[in-house]
């Protein structure tokens, strides 16, 4: 059973009375009881787009940009991003999604699944994080509040902290580069 179309130009607001407990308190009426507020955008299943003014039907209760206006948007901030020529080995990923590729192969692949050419996909040059540095505040709760740490500490967090500025924890995330690639799938 399909839902009714619900459209906020259709809908009328009417004013009601509700009871809720309250307190006086110098001459204030405090109210003790919760009173639900609904968001008329939460009981839409269509609206007007606020880019273009065309109606769309909502998938997502937050909408508020048609299919198309949607797409204009994430390609305008993919076109934002500084063009970079690929290294061929730093992953890379779909621009705002979870589509990542190791190697060309990986590319090629998901291109044939896809029936589409690498030159289609918005893809963007993967970054890595490093493990956090350790400061001496991990220990705050620890230690007395006229603490100092010794010499030996110092220098021992100090190398461990070099050491962990050199660790990678080989977890990736789309970085703020895009790339275009000049690989072609092959016709099968």
């Amino acid at each position: 059973m399909s839902k009714q179309k619900i459209h906020r130009k259709d809908l009328s607001i009417i004013k009601r009375n509700i009871e809720v407990d309250c307190v006086v308190i110098d001459n204030k009426a405090i109210n003790l009881t919760p009173v639900p507020h609904g968001n008329i955008g939460n009981y839409c299943t269509h609206d007007d787009c606020e880019s273009c003014g065309k109606e769309f039907k909502k998938n997502y209760t937050y909408e508020k940009l048609c299919g198309d206006c949607h797409s204009k948007k994430i390609i305008s901030r993919y076109n934002e991003l500084e063009l970079v020529e690929w290294d061929g080995e730093t992953p890379l990923v779909i621009f705002n999604d979870d589509q990542y590729f190791f190697n060309e192969d990986d590319i090629i692949a998901y291109c044939e699944d896809s029936e589409c050419q690498p030159s289609d996909l918005m893809l963007v040059v993967c970054t890595t994080s490093n493990l956090s540095q350790i400061d001496f505040d991990h220990w705050i709760d620890e230690v007395h509040e006229e603490w100092e740490p010794s010499t030996e500490l110092i220098a021992k967090l100090k190398e461990f902290n070099e050491f962990l500025a050199q660790e990678s924890s080989n977890t990736w995330f789309e970085g703020k580069k895009r790339v275009t690639l000049d690989l072609e799938v092959p016709n099968e």
